[in-house]
């Protein structure tokens, strides 16, 4: 099977969230400015509790890493993975969002942050 490039992996993110499309098309094809408009995305639905958002954006992005190249591979996990945000903060609830993360995910937050904290 062949390997999802970014622009393929730029297309689906675009069908999957049009809202997405101005900001991504913004950033002049440098990956991971493009995704950081996925992160906060998925950042928002964990804030807002947005529990069927948020499985099916992960869902969507463990399939994508592991069917990616080294290049959006790298992407998915230094510019989402290592950023999200699972700590509550005051009454901000988060950690209720780590139990929906796909294990692969999971390996590649924590390989970064030894926790999830």
């Amino acid at each position: 099977m062949k390997q999802i490039h970014q622009s393929q992996f730029i297309h689906l993110v675009k069908h999957r969230w049009p809202e997405l499309t101005q900001d991504i098309n913004a950033e002049e094809n440098l990956i991971h400015f493009q995704v950081k408009h996925i992160r906060n995305l998925i950042q928002s639905f964990i804030n807002s509790h947005y529990k069927q958002d948020l499985v099916k954006s992960l869902a969507f992005l463990e399939h994508v890493y592991v069917n990616g190249n080294k290049d959006v591979r790298n992407a998915i996990d230094v510019s989402i993975i290592e950023e999200l945000e699972f700590s509550d903060r005051g009454k901000l609830s988060r950690r209720w969002a780590w139990e929906h993360v796909p294990p692969k995910l999971k390996e590649l937050y924590v390989a970064f942050h030894g926790k999830m904290d």
